[in-house]
């Protein structure tokens, strides 16, 4: 059976280069018809017939920024992911593997997302306390 081109353009090399097409800023359309070498329309109905197609504009166009922080965030709480291992006799099991939850993950995540409650040098003096003790020490030195 002959390949089609959205085959082509599904392989893993290709949904990379999707991907990053996106995450340079590319259009929807500058994509299909520059890169591709299709009209808009045919990109469109590509996405329809193909979830990989679909995940890798959807990650492309997401920005990097977020992708960091749900990595972190899902390091922070923890995680199943996917895994394939390759038996002795080369048949490859899939299976899913637990992440537990990661400390250091956690600690980034709330110093940077409430760091009013979780900032990392906890102080009992209070700004205005600082700024008494910094007057005190002026006068004293008068």
């Amino acid at each position: 059976m002959a390949t089609s081109q959205l085959d082509k353009w599904t392989t893993e090399a290709n949904l990379i280069r999707i991907k990053h097409w996106f995450r340079d800023g590319l259009t929807d359309k500058k994509v299909a018809e520059d890169k591709i070498g299709i009209c808009e329309t045919t990109f469109y109905n590509w996405l329809q017939k193909s979830s990989e197609l679909r995940k890798a504009v959807e990650e492309g166009k997401m920005p990097a920024n977020e992708m960091v922080e749900d990595a972190v965030f899902k390091r922070a709480v923890g995680f199943y992911a996917k895994e394939k291992k390759i038996e002795p006799d080369g048949s490859v099991t899939e299976y899913e593997k637990y992440y537990p939850p990661d400390v250091s993950a956690q600690a980034l995540y709330l110093n940077n997302r409430a760091r009013n409650r979780w900032k990392k040098n906890w102080s009992d003096e209070t700004e205005d306390a600082k700024t008494i003790k910094l007057m005190v020490l002026k006068n004293d030195l008068k």
